[in-house]
């Protein structure tokens, strides 16, 4: 039972975690109303080009609220 405890331990502390790199290329901000936005991002993940949107809401204490996030992946020919 002690090798197999090792075992597991010892191999959880060889596994590789690795951490992606992400920079964020361009944010606009789209005014649709008096208390309604969206912000489209581009973002660049490890290689990979995606947009990101979301929906801001204002509600009456002038405090944002995220109502709705989508992500695509963007691919040139």
């Amino acid at each position: 039972m002690k090798k197999l405890l090792g075992i597991v331990i010892l191999g959880l502390l060889l596994c590789n975690v690795a951490a992606a790199e992400i920079k964020l290329l361009e944010r606009e901000l789209i005014n649709q109303g008096t208390n309604r936005s969206m912000v489209v991002s581009t973002i660049f993940v490890d290689g990979f080009k995606f947009v990101t949107t979301y929906d801001q809401l204002l509600d009456k204490d002038a405090s944002r609220i995220s109502v709705s996030t989508s992500i695509t992946q963007m691919f040139m020919r």
